[in-house]
């Protein structure tokens, strides 16, 4: 039993992940105020360290630090997974708060040294 333990612990490793996502809605009106509120409730936002105003509307970042165990899924797999799951997220947000008017989503889930994201 505790050779297994041993073993899950050491097979443990840590991730830090940026997440992206942009959207487009249809007729959309005054929804947009709802789906930001929901999305930074979430942990993504459009704060950068240069303010609010440098990143495009309807675009949202986040990151958030994950472990995962390498003996069931591989770095790759469990990004994927993980993308996966955001998309879902963000979709349930985009549905609850605009019914009908979810057109477009680009979401991109990343390795945190493997993205660099350039504000002019």
């Amino acid at each position: 039993m505790l050779k297994e333990i041993l073993e899950r612990v050491a097979s443990s490793e840590t991730v830090r992940l940026v997440y992206v996502v942009s959207y487009d809605l249809t007729g959309a009106t005054n929804e947009y105020a709802a789906i930001n509120k929901a999305l930074d409730a979430a942990g993504y936002s459009r704060d950068s360290n240069l303010g609010t105003n440098t990143i495009p509307k309807n675009l949202f970042a986040g990151e958030k630090t994950h472990n995962y165990y390498s003996d069931q899924d591989s770095e790759v797999e469990f990004i994927k997974n993980e993308s996966t799951r955001f998309r879902d997220e963000v979709s349930l947000i985009l549905e609850n708060e605009a019914p009908g008017k979810f057109d477009k989503i680009f979401v991109m889930v990343s390795k945190k040294e493997s993205t660099a994201i350039r504000l002019n």
